[in-house]
């Protein structure tokens, strides 16, 4: 049982291995890593990376990768013909998975961190700041609800 357990979680982790051409130097394998994790097929409806992605519209942009890479293109100048180019019958655009280093995608980064601070600001700024519970001795409450308690005791 055991056994069978880590041969399941060996799969898993070898199924997530990103395949890198190796014709390539090894500024060329990191460049096609990044790259192809930065994007992903119109096909994928999950945003999975063309890195680790099987469906044949997925290896073709691959294919395009390492082709690109290995003519000595640059990494501006693949991302712009991945931009531009369209895939499948219905003339699809590739999806970028990071967004571009830009004032909007730099935004893409801070927004989630800025919101979960402020909610943590917010948080702790409610629990510090609700009003203490006073708390009442009998006598007051006693006098508070002696009409009520009269009334309907009868007296």
């Amino acid at each position: 049982m055991i056994r069978l357990f880590l041969i399941l979680c060996s799969m898993s982790v070898f199924a997530q291995q990103q395949i890198v051409p190796k014709e390539f130097s090894r500024n060329q394998k990191e460049l096609f890593e990044e790259l192809t994790q930065a994007v992903s097929a119109p096909c994928c409806n999950n945003g999975i990376p063309v890195a680790f992605h099987m469906s044949p519209m997925a290896n073709q942009i691959r294919d395009q990768i390492s082709s690109a890479i290995l003519e000595g293109k640059s990494k501006k100048q693949i991302m712009e013909m991945l931009e531009n180019e369209t895939y499948g019958s219905g003339g699809q655009k590739i999806i970028f998975t990071v967004p571009p280093k830009t004032a909007v995608g730099y935004l893409a980064y801070i927004v989630p961190a800025l919101a979960a601070l402020i909610g943590i600001i917010f948080v702790i700024a409610y629990r510090n700041h609700r009003p203490e519970k006073e708390e009442l001795s009998d006598e007051t409450l006693l006098n508070t609800y002696k009409n009520v308690i009269q009334d309907r005791v009868g007296h």
